[in-house]
């Protein structure tokens, strides 16, 4: 069945699906967010 998740496993995520609050809003970002170079992680 492999090791037991931590506590806490979201810690450390950096993908813009964690940068909303939950339940996410209708409108999600006010402003667009700023990406990395990657298209996946918001920067600033």
């Amino acid at each position: 069945q492999g090791e037991k998740a931590p506590q806490r496993p979201w810690e450390g995520a950096e993908g813009l699906e964690w940068e909303v609050p939950s339940p996410a809003p209708f409108h999600t970002f006010e402003t667009p967010p700023k990406l990395d170079e990657s298209a996946t992680r918001v920067i600033g």
